[in-house]
């Protein structure tokens, strides 16, 4: 999840529910505001009422009293107990012709030692409407600031990440084998600033790096191979003097072992650094099948039972020499790593190409076979560089390779992106 969607989320949540909150909390504050002025208004109202009530008593005309208000009325009472209380009762208006709620204040009281019953009664339609106009209105408020901060906080973000994703996406389409350096566009945020120029340094030094181990690696390689062709040389020019004995020429033998193991040893370094630096640009459409057949047709199979099922023939845009470089490698390391009389069983289906074969018992280490100079064989042929080379191919071009141990074989899958 982007950072930009994190905050806004962030917010987002934040604000409902303190829409979830304010809206309810509202309407009970404005009700009740409003309730306890509808009640002030009917105790102004009884107060006046009763004042009026007792002085007709007293002059001894109260069944001559009447009130312009039509919402209060007087009965006699059968509770000769003094009490007030407000109720609220829904009461049928003849005139609108519905029921609307009201609030009457009952005031039970003793006059000329007689109990009376005057009840005041106020309409809380009105009062009802303009509570819900009020929750109505801040709700619609709440909502729009709501929506307001949303868009002027996702507006400035996108503003001010705008040079971050530019710095980004140029640092995505960075090489270090490309002459100019890297170009970021200066900001109006300091810490993006500090972070341009942080990449900016982290960048030359690391193409500083590269330049430099790219320039010893083809000079070591260089350097090297002229001395270890003259080693060769000279090796086998001294495999063929006279007289030799047999300790000698063990010693002989040992070293011409170790010069050809160094001599593959420099070819594989040279080719991984090849491959690291892109030396490869050309490719071609390759059929999968002929790569895995003439890599087969140069292979000693008499040792072990070979399978071969080729359900496809896919085409892969590849430099030719690492195609085979790495079929070969994965094809080798089946034979290398087999048992007497063991199993090699070679598929091609669905763009994949699978090679199955029988030898250690148990999984190997799925986390370092392909890691460089690593080697759970005893083979001292082996240098620990072919397993490394097929990834490193794979990684070249966008292919997965992959390890497995299945039903007792080890299964290594190379599948290949429908693009390669």
């Amino acid at each position: 999840m982007r950072l930009l969607q994190k905050t806004i989320r962030s917010y987002l949540g934040y604000s409902v529910c303190l829409l979830l909150v304010t809206i309810p909390v509202s309407y009970f504050a404005v009700g009740v505001a409003v309730r306890a002025d509808t009640d002030e208004h009917l105790v102004a109202t009884r107060t006046i009422a009763q004042r009026k009530i007792l002085q007709a008593i007293r002059s001894g005309a109260l069944s001559g009293i009447s009130f312009a208000d039509q919402d209060v009325s007087l009965r006699p009472s059968d509770d000769p107990r003094s009490f007030e209380r407000f109720i609220n009762r829904d009461i049928y208006d003849s005139v609108i012709g519905e029921v609307v709620p009201r609030r009457i204040l009952q005031t039970n009281f003793l006059a000329d030692g007689k109990p009376y019953l005057l009840q005041v009664t106020d309409s809380m339609v009105d009062r009802d409407n303009l509570i819900l106009s009020i929750v109505l209105v801040q709700s619609i408020l709440l909502v729009l600031l709501l929506v307001g901060l949303l868009l002027i906080n996702w507006r400035l973000a996108r503003n001010i990440w705008n040079p971050f994703y530019k710095s980004l996406e140029r640092l995505r389409q960075y090489r270090l084998d490309q002459p100019q350096p890297l170009a970021l566009d200066r900001s109006t945020v300091n810490e993006f600033n500090d972070l341009n120029r942080s990449l900016r340094e982290l960048t030359e030094r690391a193409r500083s790096t590269y330049l430099a181990q790219k320039e010893f690696t083809g000079n070591a390689s260089h350097e090297i191979q002229t001395p270890l062709a003259i080693f060769q040389t000279k090796l086998e020019l001294l495999m063929q003097t006279n007289p030799l004995n047999e300790e000698q020429a063990g010693l002989i033998g040992d070293l011409e072992g170790a010069s050809q193991r160094l001599a593959r040893l420099h070819r594989s370094l040279v080719l991984l650094t090849r491959i690291d630096n892109q030396q490869f640009p050309d490719t071609e459409p390759i059929g999968l099948k002929a790569v895995v057949t003439k890599c087969l047709a140069s292979m000693n199979v008499q040792s072990v039972s070979l399978e071969t099922d080729f359900r496809d023939d896919p085409l892969v845009q590849a430099n030719r020499s690492l195609m085979e470089i790495m079929v070969g490698n994965l094809l080798h390391n089946a034979w290398r790593h087999n048992i007497a009389g063991g199993l090699v069983r070679v598929t091609i289906r669905d763009r994949e190409l699978v090679i199955q074969n029988t030898g250690k018992n148990g999984p190997l280490d799925n986390d370092r076979i392909f890691q460089r100079f690593y080697k759970e064989s005893t083979d001292p042929g082996s240098l620990g560089l072919g397993l490394p080379i097929v990834r490193q191919i794979g990684t070249l071009y966008g292919w997965e390779t992959s390890y497995a141990y299945i039903g007792g074989l080890h299964s290594f899958r190379l599948s290949i992106s429908p693009n390669g």
